[in-house]
């Protein structure tokens, strides 16, 4: 995974993830603004998943946008693991509640 861009590093993390957090993940990835829609759809997706409600729509494959990376772009980018990526989150949460 290393020589992955960044966008393409959180798709491959995000791809083995529950179908709700892929869900918000792609859609933040994509530029979506944390609204009501947004979050009301993926709490719908997240009881659908942990078995609180039946399904309510088909379930579709998500369509990610990975970024070709070039060979010269390869060795500059950057490395990212799980526990990075939950304390980037951690930290956009509490600029968020500022």
């Amino acid at each position: 995974m290393s020589n992955l861009s960044l966008k393409n590093q959180i798709i491959e993390w995000l791809k083995p993830q529950p179908y709700w957090y892929q869900f918000a993940g792609n859609q933040l990835l994509e530029g979506a603004d944390i609204n009501d829609l947004l979050i009301d759809t993926t709490l719908i997706l997240f009881k659908e998943d942990a078995g609180l409600t039946h399904l309510v729509n088909e379930r579709t494959p998500l369509e990610f946008n990975e970024v070709p990376i070039a060979a010269s772009d390869a060795a500059s980018s950057l490395n990212l693991n799980a526990s990075d990526f939950n304390l980037l989150v951690a930290f956009a949460e509490k600029c968020k509640a500022n």
